[in-house]
This record gives C-alpha cells, structure tokens and sequence, in this order.
C-alpha cells in the first residue's frame, strides 16, 4: 500500500512494516536528496519542537517516524512550502511491547530488518533539495532521538 493512500483514522490498524518497498527510494540526485534512518525513538517534546519550527521553502521531505511516548503509532511526516505536517498514519507490528519476537506473517510478506529490542519501528525520512542544509539537518534529528528505550 503506497503510503500516501494511507488513513487518518487512528481506528484502523495499518502495520508500515508492510509498505512498499519503493516508498522510500532516493533518488539517483544524492546531492540534493538524503535519506535520515534510525530505529531509535523522537523524543516526543524535541520532535515537536523540531517540527514546529519554520523549515526553508526549497526544502521537501516524507516519510515516517515513531516517538517514545506513543510506540504503538507510527506517524508520516510531510515537508513542504516551509511547513511540516504530522499525523498519526496507521500502527507498527510490534505494538507497545519491546523486544517483541517477530511474527511469522513479517518473514513472508516483506524483507524488512527486523530489530531485536524495537521490532518493525524505524524513524525513515527522506528529504529533498536539502543538500545545503543536511548536515543540520542530520544533527538535529540526531539530537531529537532518545539514548535509552522507553515503556
């Protein structure tokens, strides 16, 4: 299911760990397009924080995030026109349990890393025409992440 047909409604159960594998592709521009992938949690507060600032209007991203006060939700994130949008977009397989064994279903339908301690949950964002704002970029969502799991 291509990302952008998810649902708003947090009443359905959306596990991302089932997108498409090509929801995600960089592009062949690596100068003006990164990728910023980790499986630790957002703080929820430095996130917010981070999201609510003004973002330069050439800068363009999407993709896909998890925050240690709600583990259970994942949320898709767009950057565009200066302005950053998240919503909560669907779950993740692993739930609010860490160190959930994976399920069977996992090992057939995608070819996913699954995480011993945080499962399917990944913080996967791609941005675009950031190449003269990536190293701060990547040093601030770096320093949105927690250091030690929660729940």
């Amino acid at each position: 299911m291509p990302l952008q047909d998810s649902t708003s409604d947090r009443r359905v159960n959306i596990f991302y760990s089932f997108l498409k594998d090509d929801e995600f592709i960089v592009p062949n521009d690596s100068l003006e397009t990164f990728e910023f992938e980790e499986r630790l949690p957002f703080d929820t507060l430095r996130a917010i924080c981070l999201f609510a600032q003004p973002w330069p209007d050439d800068v363009c991203a999407e993709g896909i995030l998890w925050v240690n006060s709600q583990p259970d939700i994942c949320f898709k994130l767009k950057i565009e026109n200066g302005c950053a949008v998240t919503r909560p977009a669907g779950k993740w397989l692993s739930g609010q349990q860490y160190g959930f064994s994976k399920p069977k279903a996992y090992e057939i339908f995608t070819n996913r890393k699954w995480d011993p301690v945080y499962g399917d949950r990944v913080q996967k964002l791609v941005f675009r025409n950031a190449s003269k704002h990536r190293e701060y970029i990547e040093s601030t969502l770096n320093r949105c992440l927690t250091s030690v799991k929660s729940g």
